[in-house]
């Protein structure tokens, strides 16, 4: 039998592994702690639900950075284990033609009902939740975050979604269907969760595991570029949706970037995270380029002098007028800028 071994103030207490009531306790757990599926090599973003049964999905909810997430739990000895495939699939169909008012009923519905434990989202709409969320999460940095949204409504209509199966245990023959999906389907994944849950008195432990995280982040040709995943954009989509112009000044913008050490670029759902370390610096869109949001707090988080965050803002402002045009932007101005940013930052190290 499983088991875990808790130490707590010196004593130590053996917990068993045992078996869920049903599956809606294994439900009613993503439920009410998404944290516990809030596993980093799945999600790019805390995650807010917005849905329990809502078009018969188990559980269904959206990450700060806009992907729609759908939920289907199973508990290993249900003899329709396999079926949760099919299930998820179809929900997934049934909610990319879904508008971004449905989504925001279906929260309001949920946040509005005894089924949501979490007070402060009653009479919120969706917009109003996931800035709440936003504001308990201020390190967060997506640049996509700025226009969620339009974000939304393009992750419903491409089908960008998150699709997670989750049980207590899942079975060798379910495993090995989803991987073959997984490597034959472009676009689409799966991922695997097991939720082992271990008892000991009055003591309940529950252990999450994320059974096929290899698939999930995929390092890319960029020696420095963190890799999109599910509903992010990549640099070739954003240069797409641009003149020509933009798109040139795109490419130089990203090169001019990354000559640096510690510099590069992560990808967001709709725009680009231009990072020194662990700090995001400026958002690139494909129309402009902006002082990323988090900055001024993960400055502080550093413990680095306000001042200097002013001063950042007021190298940035020799772009010129606001906003900050990608068409406009003069690559040489940029130069000048991003090195300036850097030497300020390296010397606050």
């Amino acid at each position: 039998m499983d088991k875990i071994i808790l130490f707590e103030d010196e004593k130590s207490n053996i917990l068993f592994s045992s078996n869920y009531d049903g599956e809606k306790e294994l439900q009613e757990l993503v439920k009410d702690e998404p944290r516990i599926i809030e596993i980093s090599s799945i999600f790019d973003s805390p995650l807010l639900i917005i849905g329990r049964e809502s078009l018969r999905i188990d559980v269904l909810g959206i990450t700060l950075s806009g992907i729609p997430v759908i939920v289907e739990c199973k508990r290993k000895d249900n003899a329709d284990m396999r079926y949760l495939i099919a299930q998820i699939f179809e929900y997934g169909s049934i909610l990319k033609n879904k508008s971004f008012d449905d989504l925001d009923t279906y929260a309001r519905t949920y946040f509005d009902s005894d089924k949501c434990k979490e007070v402060k989202y009653k009479h919120k709409s969706l917009l109003e939740a996931l800035a709440l969320l936003k504001e308990e999460n201020p390190d967060f940095d997506d640049a996509s975050s700025e226009n969620i949204q339009d974000t939304i409504i393009s992750n419903l209509e491409e089908g960008n979604f998150y699709l997670l199966a989750i049980a207590d245990e899942i079975d060798p023959t379910t495993k090995g269907t989803i991987d073959f999906l997984n490597s034959k389907l472009n676009g689409l994944y799966i991922e695997m969760v097991e939720i082992k849950k271990f008892m000991a008195n009055n003591t309940i432990v529950f252990v999450p595991h994320h059974i096929n995280p290899e698939r999930t982040t995929i390092a890319s040709n960029s020696r420095k570029r963190i890799s999109s995943g599910n509903g992010k954009t990549t640099i070739a989509e954003m240069k797409s949706r641009g003149t020509l112009k933009q798109s040139e000044n795109i490419t130089n913008i990203i090169n001019e970037w990354e000559k640096h050490d510690n510099c590069l670029i992560e990808m967001g759902t709709s725009g680009l995270s231009m990072r020194y370390g662990d700090i995001s610096v400026l958002w690139l869109f494909v129309e402009d380029i902006r002082i990323a949001n988090p900055l001024k707090s993960q400055l502080e988080k550093k413990k680095i002098p306000a001042e200097v965050y002013d001063k950042i803002n007021s190298i940035i402002a020799q772009f010129g007028q606001k906003p900050y045009r990608t068409e406009t932007i003069n690559i040489e101005v940029f130069s000048k800028i991003s090195n300036e940013i850097i030497a300020l930052l390296k010397s606050m190290e």
